[in-house]
Parts: C-alpha cells; sequence; structure tokens
C-alpha cells in the first residue's frame, strides 16, 4: 500500500502536516516537456488541501485567527508568515521522496470553522525565483568589490593584461579586461592617410591632435563565472554544482559579459565617492542578531560596514544614524544609495552634521526612515580634498520571541565608525557599471537557454546544473513492464510545433542590423526545421504554432578591419572590433552583450600596433589587446565553438564555424523528440513504491520492446496510479538502446562512407 507524508523541515527538526485520507494528492514531475521546450526551473509543483485538525493548526499557528494564543515554544510565539515558502518533504511510506518548497495558500472555512488548508508543493528549484525576486545584477554586493582606477595607463594595461578577480575566497585569474569595444567611435585602419578620424594605424603626430581609439570609449567586461559565484556568495541558500558552471568547462568559462549600463562613454566628471569595507571599523554591539551580524544569510542579511543587505520579514525594522566629521568647512554631498541607486541624499553640508537620524527625536537630521529591503552603501561628494570621519550605527526592530515579551518589540543596535580621505583620481567598480535593467534570475535563465540546461536539486540542496544532453545521459534504465496496464493506452503525435526559432534579444546593433538586411535573416538565429538545408521540406505539414526560444542578451556581429589604403579588400588586418550603435551610428545600451575576449598572441597570431589616445595631443602604442569574438577560437582549425545559433561564417575567420549552440546543445534532443517516426505514449502503471521512489525524469523506461524518454510523470498517491507520458527513442541512433545501430547521426549532411552519399531510411536505417 502507498502511503504519503509531508513534513515541514527546519534544521533537524520534522513537523509531519497530517494529510485527508480521502483526497488523492497529484504529483507532476517534467524537467522539459515537449510542449514547451523553453521552460526552465520547474520541476514540479502541487496544490492540494490539508485538514485543519490539531496538529496542522498548531504547525500553521491557527493562521485563520491571528489574535489566538501561542504555545510556549518561543519559535510558536510568532505569526505564521504566509509570504514565506519553508523547506518541507514528500516521503513515500516513511522514506524520503522529494524535498521541496511549501506555501500556505488559504484556510477553507465551514460554519465559521477551519475546515482545511490550501497549500503548494513546489520543487526545490523554486527557490531560485524565491530567493532572487527582482533583485538586478547591480545589487551582488562582491562586484561593487571589483574596483579600479579610471586612468589611461590602468585602461590600456587592462586591455592586454587582465587583472585577477576575487569571489569571496575564490580568486578568478583573468577576469576583467578592456576588450576593443566602442561606445561612439567607428575605428578604421589606414596605413597611408594620417588625417582620418579614430585611425588605429600607430601614425607619428607631432603638435595636431592624435588620432586612434580613444580610452574613454572603452569600457570594461567581467567573465561572467565571477557573477555565478558571487549569486552563490549573497545567497547562501543557492549552491551550483561543477557540472557545468565549471571552471574547465571554457565555452562557458571563456563568456565575458560587457559592463554597458549607459550610453557612451563612462561618466567620470562626478566626484561621488564609494566608501570601501577597508574604510570601516569591526562594528560592536548586537553583532550576533540576524541582519546585522558580519556573516551572510539568505534570512536576514548581511553586514559588513561598507555594505548592509537587508531582507526584511513581517514586522522587522530598519534604521540608520549617521554622524560626519569632515576636516574643514569646505561644501561636501552624502549620498547612501540602495541597490546602486539613489535612495537618500544630504547637499551643501559644512561642518560637523548628523544627516541620519535613526531616533527620530533630534532636531538636526531627517526623520528616521525604515529601510526597505536592499543592498545600501555609503558615497561622499566634493570638490575638495577633506577626510572625513564618520560614525554610524544601524537599529533593528523586531517582534520578541522569548515568552513574557509577547506583544512587544526588541530593539538591537551596532555601531561602528569609518574614515575617507577624498582624493581626486576617479574610481569605478563593477557594480556601478554592469547593466542594471537584467534580474539576477533573468541572467540564469538566459545562460539556460543559450545551452539548453536543465536544473535538478539533490537531496543535500545543491542544485545541479547540467546540459539536457549529460542530464539524459547521466540517467539509468528502467523496466516497467510488469507493473504497466497493458488494457489501455494512448498513442500520440509529437509534433506541437510548425516551427522553432532560436534567437537573441538584442540584435539592434550596426553590424547585426547590416547583416539581416544583407542576408534575410536575423544574425545568429537558428530555425528548426531549416527548411532550406533540408532536401524533404515540403514533407513536413504546418502542423502547430510557431515557437520561439530567446535568449535576453545582446548579440554583436563583429567587424574585422582591412587596411582602406590598400584597394585589395581581402587584405584584412588582424584586427577584430565591436561598435555598440545601431543604424544610424547612435549610441546604444542594448541587452546585456555576451562575448568571448580573445588575444590573438594565444593562437599564435601576431597583432598589429595600434593608437590609443590618453589625451588631445598625446597617445600610446600599443601590440597587445583583447578583441571580441563570438567564437572560442578565432582559427578554424582549432575550435569551431561558437555563441551563434546558426552556422555564420565566423567574422575573424570567414569561414563558417559548424559548432553552434544549436548544433552542441540542442540538436539531438530537437532531431530525436521531433522525428516524424516519434510518438507519445500514454501508459498507465501501478509501480511499486520502493521503484517509484528512485523513478528519475532523466531514465530511460522500457515497456515491452520499447524504451523511452520520460516527458511527463503523474502519480496519484491516493490510488496508487501513476501516468507515465513517455516518447519512444527507437529512433534514437544510441548504442546502449541498440547496438547493432550505427553510432552517429548519419543524417547530417557532412556525413559520408569512402565517395558514397549516406542514404537514410526512418525506419531500417541502412547505409
Amino acid at each position: 500500500m502507498m502511503q504519503l507524508q509531508l513534513y515541514l523541515t527546519k534544521a533537524s527538526s520534522y513537523d509531519q502536516i497530517e494529510l485527508f485520507d480521502f483526497e488523492g494528492i497529484e504529483l507532476v514531475q517534467s524537467i522539459q516537456d515537449v510542449r514547451d521546450i523553453a521552460k526552465v526551473f520547474a520541476e514540479f509543483t502541487r496544490t492540494f488541501t490539508v485538514p485543519a485538525s490539531r496538529t496542522n493548526n498548531s504547525i500553521f499557528k491557527h493562521f485563520y485567527n491571528p489574535d489566538i494564543g501561542r504555545e510556549s515554544n518561543p519559535e510558536d510565539n510568532l505569526n505564521f508568515d504566509a509570504t514565506r515558502r519553508l523547506d518541507a518533504e514528500l516521503h513515500l511510506n516513511f522514506l524520503l521522496f522529494k524535498k521541496g518548497r511549501l506555501q500556505l495558500d488559504a484556510v477553507n472555512m465551514k460554519d465559521n470553522k477551519p475546515y482545511s488548508y490550501t497549500v503548494t508543493f513546489f520543487g526545490d528549484t523554486v527557490k531560485l525565483s524565491e530567493t532572487l525576486g527582482d533583485k538586478t545584477l547591480n545589487t551582488l554586493a562582491d562586484l561593487s568589490n571589483i574596483e579600479f582606477d579610471y586612468t589611461s595607463a590602468n585602461i590600456i594595461s587592462l586591455m592586454g593584461n587582465a587583472s585577477d578577480v576575487t569571489i569571496g575566497s575564490d580568486t578568478f585569474a583573468d577576469s576583467f579586461l578592456f576588450p576593443l569595444i566602442t561606445s561612439t567611435q567607428r575605428l578604421v585602419y589606414d596605413s597611408v592617410d594620417d588625417t582620418k578620424e579614430n585611425n588605429l594605424y600607430p601614425h607619428e603626430y607631432q603638435n595636431e591632435n592624435h588620432k586612434g581609439v580613444d580610452y574613454r570609449d572603452l569600457k570594461p567586461a567581467l567573465r561572467i563565472h565571477t557573477i555565478i559565484k558571487a549569486i552563490e556568495n549573497q545567497y547562501t541558500n543557492i549552491q551550483f554544482d561543477s557540472s557545468f558552471f565549471s571552471t574547465t568547462n571554457l565555452p562557458y568559462y571563456n563568456l565575458f559579459m560587457w559592463l554597458n549600463k549607459e550610453k557612451g562613454k563612462i561618466d567620470i566628471e562626478s566626484p561621488q565617492r564609494r566608501l570601501k569595507a577597508s574604510d570601516f571599523t569591526v562594528a560592536r554591539g548586537d553583532t550576533d542578531e540576524v541582519g546585522l551580524a558580519q556573516s551572510s544569510t539568505p534570512e536576514g542579511g548581511r553586514f559588513n560596514g561598507a555594505q548592509l543587505i537587508f531582507f526584511k520579514h513581517s514586522k522587522v525594522e530598519y534604521f540608520l544614524d549617521v554622524k560626519i566629521f569632515p576636516s574643514n568647512s569646505d561644501s561636501y554631498n552624502f549620498v547612501l544609495k540602495k541597490d546602486n541607486e539613489e535612495f537618500f541624499r544630504a547637499d551643501n553640508l559644512s561642518g560637523d552634521k548628523h544627516p541620519m537620524n535613526m531616533k527620530g527625536n533630534s532636531s538636526e537630521g531627517s526623520p528616521r526612515i525604515d529601510l526597505p529591503e536592499g543592498l545600501y552603501s555609503f558615497h561622499l561628494e566634493t570638490t575638495s580634498s577633506i577626510d572625513f570621519d564618520l560614525d554610524i550605527a544601524v537599529k533593528k526592530n523586531r517582534p520578541a520571541k522569548a515568552t513574557g515579551w509577547l506583544g512587544e518589540m526588541r530593539t538591537f543596535v551596532i555601531r561602528y565608525t569609518a574614515s575617507y580621505s577624498f582624493v581626486t583620481a576617479v574610481e569605478k567598480d563593477a557594480s556601478e557599471l554592469i547593466p542594471n535593467k537584467i534580474k539576477i534570475i533573468d541572467f540564469l535563465t538566459g545562460l539556460f537557454k543559450m545551452f539548453n540546461l536543465t536544473a535538478v536539486v539533490n537531496n543535500d540542496r545543491v542544485i545541479e546544473v547540467k546540459t539536457l544532453d549529460n542530464f539524459y545521459a547521466s540517467g539509468q534504465t528502467v523496466n516497467l513492464t510488469e507493473y504497466t496496464d497493458i488494457t489501455e493506452s494512448t498513442i500520440e503525435s509529437i509534433i506541437p510545433f510548425s516551427s522553432i526559432e532560436f534567437k537573441y534579444d538584442g540584435l539592434e546593433t550596426i553590424f547585426a542590423s547590416q547583416h539581416e538586411e544583407i542576408a534575410g535573416k536575423p544574425w545568429g538565429t537558428a530555425m528548426w526545421p531549416n527548411r532550406t538545408a533540408d532536401s524533404n521540406s515540403d514533407d513536413f505539414l504546418e502542423v502547430g504554432e510557431s515557437y520561439e526560444i530567446v535568449v535576453p542578451f545582446e548579440h554583436h556581429k563583429f567587424n574585422r578591419l582591412y587596411d582602406e589604403d590598400i584597394e585589395n579588400v581581402a587584405n584584412l588586418t588582424k584586427i577584430q572590433w565591436g561598435y555598440s550603435v545601431n543604424s544610424d551610428e547612435n549610441s546604444i545600451v542594448g541587452k546585456p552583450l555576451l562575448f568571448y575576449p580573445i588575444l590573438p598572441s594565444a593562437e599564435g597570431i601576431t597583432q598589429e600596433q595600434i593608437k590609443v589616445v590618453i589625451a588631445p595631443t598625446a597617445s600610446q602604442n600599443i601590440s597587445s589587446y583583447y578583441i571580441p569574438s563570438n567564437s572560442l577560437k578565432l582559427l578554424p582549425d582549432t575550435d569551431l565553438k561558437n555563441i551563434n545559433f546558426y552556422a555564420e561564417t565566423n567574422e575573424y575567420s570567414s569561414t563558417p564555424f559548424t559548432g553552434t549552440l544549436y548544433e552542441e546543445y540542442y540538436d539531438d534532443y530537437i532531431t530525436q523528440t521531433f522525428d516524424p517516426a516519434s510518438r507519445v505514449y500514454k501508459y498507465k502503471a501501478k509501480i511499486p513504491d520502493d521503484i517509484l521512489r528512485e523513478l528519475k525524469l532523466n531514465d530511460s523506461v522500457i515497456i515491452f520492446d520499447y524504451t523511452f524518454r520520460v516527458n511527463k510523470i503523474v502519480t496519484n498517491f491516493l490510488t496508487g496510479m501513476t501516468q507515465l507520458e513517455l516518447i519512444n527513442k527507437s529512433n534514437l541512433l544510441s548504442t546502449s538502446d541498440n547496438e547493432n545501430d550505427y553510432t552517429d547521426n548519419v543524417s547530417k549532411t557532412y556525413n559520408t562512407v569512402d565517395t558514397t552519399k549516406v542514404r537514410v531510411d526512418l525506419t531500417t536505417r541502412t547505409v
């Protein structure tokens, strides 16, 4: 007999929620439904009701009556916060079946008495969207510690020598650099004409204005792996394994994001400076209180002096007190930023001031402000050389937990100081420059769509991230024939779409736009089925709707320069460059740009010297600099992997690079799943609980003489019946399923045997 148990888990304790004995709880599991192949982070979810029993009323703290008395356990003295999901486990016959998150939706009343609670059980991957919410990339605290001096000498150095980046206790080599991508300048290369603007050729200039690339028109780029690590470091309940997010997985690890927050050049005129962690002393006071502690916690927040991260909960308040003591009477401004956006400002200050008052009863300072959830940082502005001392206090109010204090608010305070000497050198950090309109969850979703990734949370609550092909390859084979009901089943067509388009959302830049005008198709975009390449394209029926997989990133077409003085256009230089403007050559922000920065010398390519302008009448020649690329390598004899979906002609080598995102990460799944010989088989089965517990979504299922891949599993725990939605693998070329099959996909146009074309029959596959 199959029995289901539901537990709320906290630390090592388990609270069992009582279930109705007459309600059939169904659990739907699906990792990538063929009907919605772009959907990620949703392994399973289900809503059901549980009785309003004495046990459940205690667990949900009598949610139906916020004024009812509480138990003596301090943890039970607070109202149940239905705005937060809690860790939960489903057990099958008292053995772990699934871990997830439980949400209380409602209390159902009968005759003005509680009858049942409606709850929803989510798969554990929901904690990604649940934890990250609407937070954007610029709210990641560790990115503000990636600092650099905005000087010509430093930028020229970073053009050819990337700097290391430290996130938490891990350091990642060569992870911050300045690539040859301009925001306003259209670069040229002419070895003879020294009058052309933005000419990279290192001509000699005397007193006249120098030509070349203006260092101020360049912006930095950051390795995306450091962004992943910053997410993990800030949100400790989000931890990824290294299956895909690995330093050895170069198609991922070598990707960088261009830090193009605003149009045009980086603003260096502002006299604003951010106080860093090294400017602050160690806090004293209630430093063990959650939210005021140095350590990171996703429940309460994090404090390190320079940065305050608050995660707000019911009836919790945070207040800030700031006193400033300058070394002279010159004018200055104080700015408090929340999520790198201005939150509070006090202008035209002079002498000792108290701009923020947490008590709210002082004649000086603004009335106290309850700080909303976010990442806070301190900033000073002045045009003078001033030494500053600051006294800062953070106050937290929350409901008491201890018995005897019920209904009372408890207050916790920490105090610390800071010192800062205002200097004229311009300092910038990655959080100021990173695109601030993309949410963290959308950034992750974009990566998952690019590389066709899956996410499954294991029993240690670590998120295992794999490509879909590797996910299925790691499954086991399970024979369910003896448990399957053969009296009734359904076989359906599998093709829900007439076409699938794989593309980037951002294709606004000038060279990408020109490509579409000339080629008649969007840059880097792939279509399935590829009707122009498929000799049997007329055989496809227009069944189903068009479907899009859209990646929320910008996708440049880069430009390899040629020497304009030489009539032969084929005389290309070794210089490739990116241009962030639209068709009218107006600077744009666009979507976040991902690319591979490459030093050509790493592939044995000798670069031409180029001229970098550091002042109107001053410049510097450099011969080593990172150029942007959509391919992992520049030359076709080393590696053809690239981040186009379609095998475009490579901008540098002028040959098609076939290792596209579609070919590497989607082709097998799409080709096999939507093969005309594929079907959706629907069976009913009564699977023993020990097998059901171990059945995974990446397992191959055998029923009679067929091997299937799982599309969906729906289990009713009252009846014990499981509905299996399976896709036949009989048409798939896999040595594990049919050892006599040819081990490659012979339908691809490049496969030949000697000089004879390979012919493929859909059923027998003979050569």
